[in-house]
């Protein structure tokens, strides 16, 4: 019987532990899916564990072929849609894996999303880092590099805003219509929990609203909509590729940045800091002018996910992010004022 080996992670902590031990799946599933989506065996299986959403393998075969072997639990994965995005940045020449196999097994908690895909050359930068295998400063030419990556995945159109269906379209038909009423109503309900004024929320939704016409006439286009030093790929210099496109959106390239600022280029919840101008200064480079309200749209998209954060973990209490979230609210909001 083949045993998994396990990759070692920068930040397991005893909930992360537990999770990773009660979302693992039997090994007979495992080596199915290998064998329909390469048509050898499995032969050595290394579990990935710095992920959040899925149960994760790095998986060769006995023809040496090397694959990524994603498990969701439950029924709700977002592998269309990912697949969708997959196939755009294919189309465009964007190093990014190809889905070998997508097959789903099992109904209600039993429910579980099987994806097979490629195998990219190198590691994440999160790793690199984690590891130190390279420093924050040495990573600067590879987050620049990033950024570059970035404006291609920018330059793929998409329909609608918010987080795409299987055919790359947004749920909302305008940018108004992206601050739904139920957003609004679980934002003020997770305000409490953080000791925010629903007065905070009312000026944040005002704000946002009084910026209406900068937005309601901008074409959309495909976003990672998770972008962050876990999902790039890099390999000596060069930066190999990018991963875990399962939270794609379509709607305004600024968006990708404030996620980035959010989490990753001013303060970090977990992983590296990674200034947020050096994925601009990449960015840029890439493209034949500068975008003069680019900076104001990432600091109203920096609230408008601060809001969405709210709204999304308005039932969780997991402390640490919970504050985490409701300190960088405050601090988007105050930015604006």
């Amino acid at each position: 019987m083949l045993d998994p080996l396990y990759e070692e992670e920068q930040n397991r902590t005893p909930q992360r532990l537990e999770r990773i031990r009660m979302m693992t799946s039997p090994l007979s599933l495992i080596e199915s899916a290998v064998l329909k989506a390469c048509g050898s065996p499995l032969q050595t299986l290394t579990r990935i564990t710095d992920g959040f959403s899925n149960e994760v393998y790095r998986a060769t075969t006995s023809g040496g072929e090397g694959v990524i072997v994603r498990i969701h639990w439950w029924s709700n994965a977002y592998f269309k849609e990912e697949q969708w995005a997959l196939k755009q940045c294919a189309a465009h020449a964007i190093p990014t894996p190809r889905f070998l196999l997508l097959e789903y097994i099992g109904s209600g908690d039993d429910a579980r999303s099987i994806c097979v895909e490629t195998l990219l050359p190198g590691r994440t930068l999160y790793s690199l880092i984690g590891s130190k295998s390279l420093s924050p400063a040495e990573a600067h030419p590879l987050v620049k590099a990033a950024g570059a990556l970035l404006a291609q995945i920018h330059a793929i159109p998409a329909r609608g805003w918010g987080r795409i269906n299987a055919e790359g379209i947004g749920p909302a038909p305008s940018w108004s219509d992206h601050l739904t009423p139920s957003l609004i109503e679980n934002a003020y309900a997770a305000a409490p929990k953080l000791q925010l004024s629903e007065q905070s929320i009312t000026d944040a939704i005002a704000l946002l609203r009084s910026h209406t016409a900068l937005f309601e006439k901008m074409a959309p286009c495909l976003l990672h909509g998770d972008f962050s030093a876990q999902h790039i790929l890099a390999e000596g210099d060069q930066v190999t590729g990018c991963i875990d496109f399962e939270f794609s959106r379509s709607g305004d390239p600024a968006w990708d940045f404030a996620y980035w600022d959010y989490f990753t280029g001013v303060d970090t919840f977990q992983g590296p800091l990674l200034p947020t101008s050096w994925l601009l200064e990449g960015y840029w480079q890439a493209l034949p002018t500068i975008d003069p309200t680019f900076d104001l749209r990432i600091a109203l998209w920096r609230l408008e996910l601060g809001l969405e954060l709210l709204a999304y973990h308005h039932n969780d209490f997991i402390p640490d992010y919970f504050q985490f979230i409701g300190k960088h609210f405050l601090r988007s909001l105050e930015a604006l004022a």
